[in-house]
């Protein structure tokens, strides 16, 4: 996360960051990565993210990944792959903590 007590610098980052949220929940988001990884793992994790904007909390990292692998059976292969292909970090604070936490 990137500090600064610029006002245009924090309305053009929470700008950038609603772009990203907006993005990642879009079919175009799906369409991109559809060809990788199943519909249905993507709409897994929209829907995870979604979530945690409802609830008003942040989805910890380890959190997701247990909801991955072993609640929807994907290898840890695949969504740390996944992980890295979206660079996760980039989600921060919606999606908190880091890969090594994993």
């Amino acid at each position: 996360m990137v500090y600064t007590n610029d006002h245009e610098d924090i309305n053009q980052l929470l700008f950038e960051f609603t772009e990203l949220v907006d993005y990642t929940l879009s079919n175009e988001f799906v369409k991109r990565w559809k060809g990788k990884y199943s519909i249905r793992f993507i709409k897994l994790f929209q829907a995870r993210l979604m979530k945690s904007m409802v609830d008003r909390r942040p989805l910890r990292i380890t959190t997701l990944y247990t909801f991955l692998v072993k609640k929807c059976d994907y290898s840890k292969e695949q969504v740390l792959n996944f992980f890295n292909s979206i660079d996760i970090s980039i989600y921060a604070p919606l999606i908190s903590g880091s890969k090594r936490d994993l």
